[in-house]
């Protein structure tokens, strides 16, 4: 070691700090002079992606309000603040299938903001314990693959619920690759990514089931729900 490798290492550390400093700085600002306005591209209703009573042959279907979803008993952070939700369960004798969609306009919700939502964060803060997780499991449907799946199987009071989940946001399926809330950087790569427009149209679609994934994906119902929701399934090649 050289005499000048601590003043070089500390002139490093220093630079790093300060460019981190400057990120930040930059993204508070354009954040408080606004957003790029934008407009969105979806302009239906969230029930019209759903099977409704009666379209899909031998299933029930009933809806709940969405106060009854973990994402809203966790009351953690901010209120989700979505333009429209839907909570739909499809029951086929003791098959259960439960739908959780939301849907937020441009300008409304920063990405980060609803990525601390998803049932790593909420259904542990409901009291739900993670039994297995896994990330960017591909499922096929329809001869076409969904895009990045992030699934996991939650436990409550011996009640088991396997789970996917996605996160749309501009069209894009968002992971922070954390299976928790976003990191401290997240500001940043959201303004490096979308810079001014950061906060962008998304949707929230969580599917959960007392059956395993490999089976509930194949039910007509989950197949038309997520062939329906924006962003879904994986560009054609």
């Amino acid at each position: 070691m050289t005499p000048f490798d601590s003043p070089m290492r500390l002139q490093q550390t220093m630079v790093l700090g300060l460019t981190t400093l400057v990120l930040l700085g930059g993204v508070g600002l354009l954040m408080a002079r606004g957003q790029f306005k934008q407009e969105p591209k979806f302009h239906g209703r969230l029930e019209d992606l759903l099977p409704k009573p009666g379209e899909v042959p031998d299933w029930d279907v009933s809806y709940a309000p969405i106060a009854d979803t973990p994402e809203i008993k966790a009351k953690i952070d901010e209120l989700l603040n979505y333009d429209q939700g839907v909570f739909a369960i499809y029951r086929r004798g003791d098959f259960r299938v439960s739908v959780y969609l939301a849907y937020w306009r441009p300008g409304k919700m920063p990405v980060r903001a609803i990525a601390g939502h998803t049932p790593d964060v909420c259904w542990i803060k409901s009291g739900w314990e993670c039994v297995e997780r896994n990330e960017y499991v591909h499922l096929i449907v329809g001869g076409r693959s969904t895009g990045h799946t992030e699934h996991g199987i939650y436990a409550i009071n011996g009640q088991a619920e396997h789970v996917a989940f996605w996160h749309v946001a501009g069209g894009e399926i968002i992971s922070y690759h954390t299976k928790s809330r976003p990191p401290w950087y997240a500001a940043i790569t959201e303004f490096l990514h979308w810079g001014r427009a950061i906060k962008q149209e998304q949707f929230f679609l969580r599917i959960s089931s007392n059956h395993p994934v490999e089976i509930f994906i194949k039910s007509e119902i989950v197949q038309e729900v997520i062939s329906q929701v924006p962003g879904i399934m994986a560009p054609s090649r």
